[in-house]
């Protein structure tokens, strides 16, 4: 079975909620989740986290590297807590998406691939999600071992952070039709006095477990069009939040 992918087309596909789309369009914004509050993947963080822990306990151990091992007992090891993510899809055909995200009243939302590019621009790292199970082992493998040639936290941590990163991305491979690209954003990476960049992501004001994308810079907030999933009966609704938000993409139906 193929356990990766890469995204074609010029655009990228976001299933969401008819609630969530007014959200989007009023607000101007797209908001990223911070990971520990992810819905349906927590489970899988988890487990991936877990096997990073035992693996650097158990090899940490093995080598005498008292400070690999010791990051074995560490809940996050060197995950920057500070790590925000939204989830996109290759095409707008995924049935599971659909019935996950939105159901009845909900659409697929295409944004054009220029909006990602602009992101990956800024220093936030959008990523296909991880299906093999065997690779994110061994790499981990590689990466524990590589740690325990240091004996500081620091240059450890610099050695696992990666790995912790595609953790946040595995998910088990019966869900690899979905074709997700998980954007992640880590303002560690760049909030720095040496970088000379500051994150262009600001937390929303209520909610701090929260980041959005400002979509006002982008022409049409960066929507090619609209998919109305089966059912849709919100059509005048949708006219009305369209024309108040001043865009005016393609209203699709659902490709059955």
């Amino acid at each position: 079975m193929q356990k990766s992918f890469t995204i074609k087309g010029d655009c990228f596909y976001h299933y969401t909620g008819w609630n969530e789309l007014i959200g989007i369009l009023s607000s101007r914004q797209l908001w990223l989740n911070h990971y520990k509050y992810v819905r349906g993947d927590k489970e899988e963080m988890l487990l991936s986290f877990q096997y990073i822990r035992e693996r650097c306990r158990q090899v940490g151990a093995q080598r005498n590297n008292r400070f690999v091992e010791a990051a074995g007992q560490s809940p996050t090891l060197g995950m920057p807590d500070d790590v925000y993510m939204t989830c996109f899809a290759a095409d707008d055909e995924n049935d599971h998406l659909w019935e996950t995200y939105a159901k009845k009243d909900g659409v697929c939302i295409a944004f054009d691939s220029s909006l990602i590019k602009s992101l990956e621009r800024a220093f936030i790292l959008p990523q296909p999600m991880e299906y093999d199970w065997t690779k994110f082992k061994n790499h981990a493998d590689e990466s524990i071992l590589m740690a325990c040639e240091f004996s500081s936290i620091e240059q450890i941590e610099q050695v696992i952070t990666p790995v912790l990163l595609m953790a946040i991305r595995m998910k088990n491979a019966d869900y690899f039709k979905e074709q997700e690209l998980r954007l992640l954003h880590v303002p560690k990476l760049f909030d720095s006095p040496f970088s000379g960049f500051h994150s262009p992501l600001q937390p929303l004001e209520n909610d701090p477990s929260k980041r959005f994308i400002d979509l006002s810079g982008y022409d049409g907030l960066g929507i090619k069009g609209i998919f109305l999933n089966t059912g849709f009966d919100k059509n005048a609704e949708l006219v009305v939040l369209l024309r108040d938000s001043n865009i005016s993409p393609n209203l699709l139906p659902r490709m059955q």
